[in-house]
């Protein structure tokens, strides 16, 4: 598994976290710190820590920096519920919902372009989490396929995070391995 240390992890969560909520509420992250993030693994952590009721400029950073691997690009496309994006047609007719279509619709042209050329970071979408079968019944286009094949490799966990990780949950890790890519 990829460790994210202490300080990387303190770092991320003190610059990307809930940002929008601190002072006032119009405080936005910073893209300079976010220059600072010089692994795959530093934005995998990011995009999973991140809170979706913040600003989504981080998200876009990450699924359009080279350094964003396969597995990070389908966590932040599929916590992004894409099934609802696929009733607009384009941006505008998304509305408020305009900068997520846009997210969505990016991530799909960067897999389709070749853009990630990483995969080393582990990520299912067939887990419980995810319907990647459900479609809207508003639906005008599709979800491509690729988008729904999972990426078998590491996961990324801080050093706060491996104290969580008892035996009980590296049982269902193991499991959910071994039967999910069948």
């Amino acid at each position: 598994m990829y460790i994210i240390g202490t300080n990387k992890s303190k770092f991320i969560k003190d610059r990307f976290f809930e940002v929008s909520f601190r002072g006032d509420g119009d405080e936005k992250a910073n893209r300079g710190d976010f220059d600072k993030l010089k692994s795959s693994k530093e934005l995998h952590y990011l995009a999973s820590i991140f809170n979706w009721d913040d600003e989504l400029d981080v998200l876009e950073w990450i699924i359009n920096s080279p350094l964003c691997d396969k597995g990070t690009a389908l966590l932040i496309f599929w916590r992004s519920q894409p099934d609802y994006y696929t009733r607009f047609d384009n941006e505008e007719e998304a509305e408020i919902a305009g900068e997520a279509f846009r997210l969505v619709r990016n991530i799909i042209k960067n897999f389709q372009d070749g853009f990630y050329q990483r995969a080393r970071i582990r990520f299912n979408p067939k887990s419980d989490e995810f319907d990647i079968n459900y479609v809207d019944p508003k639906a005008k286009w599709d979800i491509p396929e690729e988008m729904k094949k999972g990426v078998l490799g590491l996961p990324v966990i801080s050093v706060e995070d491996t104290t969580e990780y008892t035996g009980a949950v590296m049982k269902a890790i193991w499991r959910e391995l071994k039967t999910s890519f069948r």
